[in-house]
């Protein structure tokens, strides 16, 4: 058996058990960054797989950028783990006409109820007009709420008085 190169440098053989070790602890790395996150976006959760270490990051990643007012969750700048979960929502501005007076209220909330909640407008005796339960749009949105007012009643000898929706 014949050698094909007679040089006995031990140049080349550093740099090859140099690049091969390069390689290795680029694998083990990428493996340890390596996690699946889920990003809940106003509601909707998302899983995702990213080599990120920032929520920051993360959602710049995934096309997303704070702004002010949005709730982020853990905070932008910390770290994040596998099967963790980052919450982003929205700032929203929601119209909310109150026996037809309107006002609007700045929210982070998911939901129409989850907003009215914020602003104690939520009860048995409050009418909202439309689905509560719905997802906020981004855009915000227009509500309509009826107050309970006191009615009273008069059969023959008989009051009663009653809070209604009116």
């Amino acid at each position: 058996l014949s050698r094909i190169n007679s040089s006995t440098s031990r140049t080349p053989r550093i740099a090859v058990a140099l690049l091969l070790i390069v390689l290795i602890a680029g694998g083990i790395m990428g493996t340890a960054m390596y996690k699946n996150v889920t990003i809940d976006v106003d509601g909707e959760l998302k899983t995702v797989a990213t080599m990120r270490t920032s929520v920051e990051g993360i959602l710049q990643e995934q096309g997303y950028d704070p702004s002010g007012g949005d709730l982020v969750q853990p905070a932008p700048g910390a770290g994040i783990g596998d099967g963790e979960t980052i919450t982003f929502h929205r700032l929203k501005t929601l119209t909310v006409n109150v026996d037809g007076s309107p006002r609007e209220i700045k929210t982070n909330a998911t939901t129409v109820e989850q907003a009215l909640a914020q602003v104690n407008l939520v009860s048995d005796s409050i009418e909202i007009e439309g689905p509560t339960t719905d997802q906020l749009p981004v855009s915000g949105g227009l509500v309509n709420v009826v107050l309970p007012k006191k009615v009273h009643l008069t059969d023959g000898s008989e009051k009663v008085t009653k809070d209604i929706a009116a």
